[in-house]
This record gives C-alpha cells, sequence and structure tokens, in this order.
C-alpha cells in the first residue's frame, strides 16, 4: 500500500492519491482500479510528479526531491 498523500496544494482537497512509476504487475492493476493510487507509466523521468488530486487533477512533487521512489 502506497504512503497516504499530502493533501493537494492547489485546491486543499484531501482526494489525493500517489503516482506509482513502473511496469505494473497484476496487483497494482486490480488496486489501482480501486483508485488508491494511479499508474504514471513505465518510464520515470526525475521531473515526473509524486502526487494526483481526483478533485482538480494537479499534479506536484517531483521524484528527484524522493529518492525512495527512484
Amino acid at each position: 500500500m502506497p504512503p497516504k498523500s499530502p493533501n493537494c496544494p492547489e485546491c486543499g482537497s484531501e482526494k489525493t492519491v500517489v503516482i506509482i512509476y513502473g511496469i505494473p504487475g497484476q496487483g497494482l492493476l486490480t488496486n489501482s482500479k480501486k483508485s488508491e493510487f494511479i499508474i504514471g507509466g513505465c518510464e520515470k523521468s526525475p521531473d515526473a510528479p509524486i502526487y494526483h488530486c481526483k478533485r482538480c487533477k494537479n499534479e506536484w512533487g517531483k521524484l528527484i526531491d524522493q529518492p525512495k521512489y527512484l
């Protein structure tokens, strides 16, 4: 289970999720359909966002700022 994401800095919503990068396995695909997180794609860029707001669609944070995600 990914860590809890912070409130959206744009709209303040608590309806935010972590963006997970990499090749997803079946477990990730199943859980992403439950909206616990979203899949960001197979390739990771240091400038890729970490969080996504389900309310306003804002994405923020950068992988480069969170080395555990790289």
